[in-house]
């Protein structure tokens, strides 16, 4: 989703439009930084999110965009009626998170979109990922866009290019269960402190 921020004390920003991948969670670390309310050490390190403020400062400089957010994290649930079709009927609206049997995984760089469709494991509230020899494939995405200036999401969604580019889906998964991994050992840290 397109992310807008106006800050009008900052002219460099005003009209400009960056690449800079962004999350929701860096909206807060963000707003903090523009409103000069610097967040203490601690506070900074328990966030997932990064400050978007030197992009701001400086929407033209590419290669610090690319330096502040290498990737984007999302997630999304699957709850389909009948389990052996999981594309149909996927409303996990009211479905307690122990019960929810599909999440797909993605991560988002500058030229890729790759998504891991993972068997969600309720009693620990995690992916059982595919390397486990006992769950069947369920479903690997990428997309490739390279030259993708955010104005045609659909001329970069149509091919699922997995098969032809297994180099790039082997490191972009190997990113994926890396960032999973170290943002579940964050949450369970923080739940132990």
């Amino acid at each position: 989703m397109p992310l807008i921020v106006r800050a009008p004390w900052l002219p460099s920003s005003v009209g400009a439009r960056t690449a800079v991948l962004a999350e929701l969670v860096d909206v807060f670390p963000t707003m903090a930084e523009l409103a000069d309310a610097p967040l203490d050490a601690a506070t900074a390190r328990s966030l997932d999110g990064v400050s978007l403020a030197p992009v701001l400062r400086n929407p033209g400089d590419e290669a610090a965009a690319d330096r502040l957010k290498p990737f984007a994290l999302s997630q999304y649930m699957r709850c389909p009626v009948d389990a052996s079709v999981p594309q149909k009927a996927n409303g996990c609206l009211f479905t307690d998170r122990s019960q929810i049997p599909f999440m797909g995984y993605t991560i988002r760089t500058k030229t890729h979109r790759y998504t891991q469709w993972a068997q969600w494991n309720g009693s620990r509230l995690g992916p059982t990922w595919w390397s486990e020899p006992r769950w069947p494939t369920l479903g690997e995405e990428l997309y490739v866009h390279d030259g993708d200036n955010g104005f045609d999401f659909d001329a970069f969604e149509n091919e699922n290019c997995n098969a032809s580019e297994p180099q790039t889906v082997t490191t972009l998964r190997a990113l994926l269960h890396e960032a999973v991994a170290n943002a579940s050992a964050r949450a369970s840290r923080e739940l132990m402190a």
